[in-house]
């Protein structure tokens, strides 16, 4: 049996309204049984005395693809390059490994960061390679380019239709190799793929290091992204039964609701760590792949982007989603499609009771119409703040700096009492809270411009948006996850506290985990931590 754990001599943000600052907290296993001052702490148990350093609750990341990740080490190679020559010689590095029919695969490639400024087409991939097939996904997952004999296994040629929701990029009606969101599938369905048990393992090993940054809890954003569903939600599946996997869990289904019933799947939240009660939707792509769907055109292709459910069909998805007991989630980047899910979630929403709020992904570029659509549906914005440090810069060049000045807005949706939830669709993003909450304050660029500074918000709004946020999001009463009687036990020890007033983005910067606690228990502690 577990003992009591008393925490004290310690600077408590608990961001409970009610007592805001304590000295001492006592864990009882999975809950909180006691906050108050030091004098006051009961006595008899297990204690741990943590010399004036900070705790504030545990981390969640609302929007996380761990399978992604976890997958991506165990298959392929990260091409950090600056041009096409770099791709190509670390292509040519990888064939001399490879065996003759033996795929190449690259992750990370970046056109943003590439002196030419797009994905390199098949003929400069049939160039390198010996004639094995390649692949390589662009670092967001929403577009990929692979030389002519990856598009000959999985059958692309000039009759090839565009899927539902994917683009393949021609060029004189001849595939280029750049595929773009569903176009990608046909290609990954025939890409060789690890063992489950390996991606289990792999995955459990990235979730054990979110424990560093402090993170207690995910959501996996979109299970069916990477490979398909049923691969997935086998390893998945194996994780749940295993009792030393470190995080707790939500889930995402990209599913649609016939999908679901078809495998038997309904929505469960009774399970305290492994919450399943989410359909996910995707209306758009994303910027850098310009497949967001934007009113106007992009600056640099004339395009407005794509829309993957044309007419009514994502209305008629999330409300089907609904009346089988579901919450939604759709992924809105550009204004058009913001606008087209806003109207699928206040519709959704008129129907009934949901596990949860409705929850809008992104939500890059939002009208006035569409906030005003989302308020009325009670719907969660879930939205990622190290975007505008990591991608920012690539933002402006493409949608030009005063388009960027409205983007990402985060202080007026507060302001209008909207529900907020920060998260870090990492490998996108920045899988440290603590590097998105100080892009959250800073609102600033990696080359320091102006990202719509008026949306900057301070940083103990912040540490609220990625902790407590999320308990109403995922259908639980916000002290779940405040630092109170009857909430959670999983905090996070802190070298500093950057969440004073007067504190800002470089404090966030400087700040350090040195304990996460998870249960009740130390579940990660830095080597200079006196255990």
């Amino acid at each position: 049996m577990q003992s009591k754990l008393l925490l004290r001599g310690a600077n408590i943000r608990t961001l409970n309204p009610d007592q805001p600052m304590a000295e001492a907290v006592l864990l009882d296993g999975d809950n909180i049984v006691w906050v108050g001052d030091d004098a006051d702490a009961p006595s008899g148990c297990k204690e741990f005395h943590c010399n004036g350093k900070t705790i504030v609750p545990g981390f969640v990341d609302a929007h996380v693809h761990l399978y992604w990740i976890g997958h991506d080490t165990l298959c392929r190679s990260y091409l950090e390059a600056e041009s096409f020559d770099d791709i190509c010689d670390l292509i040519r590095d990888q064939a001399r490994s490879k065996g003759p029919d033996e795929w190449i695969f690259g992750i990370g490639v970046n056109d943003f960061k590439l002196k030419e400024g797009r994905l390199p087409d098949r003929h400069i991939l049939d160039a390198v390679g010996e004639g094995r097939p390649i692949y390589l996904r662009r670092f967001c997952g929403h577009s990929a380019t692979c030389n002519s004999a990856a598009l000959r296994i999985a059958g692309i040629d000039e009759t090839t239709a565009d899927p539902l929701g994917g683009q393949i990029e021609r060029d004189g009606g001849a595939p280029t190799g750049v595929l773009r969101e569903m176009a990608m599938h046909l290609v990954n369905l025939h890409v060789p793929k690890p063992a489950p048990e390996d991606v289990g393992a792999a995955v459990k090993n990235l979730a054990k290091k979110l424990l560093q940054y402090g993170v207690t809890g995910c959501c996996e954003a979109a299970v069916g992204f990477t490979n398909s569903f049923d691969d997935e939600w086998q390893v998945w599946e194996q994780l749940k039964a295993d009792p030393d996997y470190p995080q707790r869990m939500d889930f995402m289904l990209r599913l649609d609701p016939a999908d679901a019933v078809e495998r038997g799947l309904r929505p469960a939240v009774a399970h305290p760590d492994w919450r399943v009660a989410t359909l996910k939707f995707f209306e758009d792509g994303i910027v850098g792949a310009r497949t967001a769907a934007f009113n106007a055109p992009y600056r640099d292709s004339g395009k407005p982007g794509m829309i993957m459910y044309p007419g009514n069909q994502l209305c008629d998805q999330v409300t089907q989603a609904v009346r089988d007991g579901w919450q939604c989630g759709i992924h809105a980047i550009g204004d058009l499609a913001i606008a087209q899910a806003a109207n699928a979630l206040l519709e959704g929403s008129r129907i009934g009771t949901s596990p949860g709020p409705m929850r809008i992904e992104h939500v890059a570029l939002p009208t006035t119409s569409a906030i005003e659509t989302l308020a009325e549906a009670g719907a969660a914005v879930v939205t990622q703040p190290s975007f505008i440090s990591s991608m920012g810069d690539g933002f402006q060049s493409v949608m030009g700096y005063d388009t960027t000045q409205d983007m990402y807005p985060v202080r007026s949706l507060l302001d209008r009492g909207m529900s907020v939830v920060f998260s870090s669709d990492a490998p996108a993003g920045s899988l440290e809270p603590l590097a998105g909450m100080a892009a959250a304050v800073e609102r600033q660029t990696a080359t320091g411009k102006a990202f719509g500074e008026v949306e900057a918000i301070t940083p103990l709004e912040a540490l609220h948006l990625y902790t407590t946020a999320a308990s109403t999001l995922f259908g639980q009463p916000a002290e779940t996850r405040s630092i109170q009687s009857g909430g959670l036990s999983d905090l996070v020890l802190l070298d500093r506290d950057p969440f004073s007033e007067g504190c800002g983005a470089a404090d966030l910067r400087e700040t350090n985990v040195v304990a996460t606690v998870s249960r009740g228990r130390f579940a990660y502690a830095a080597p200079e931590l006196s255990m």
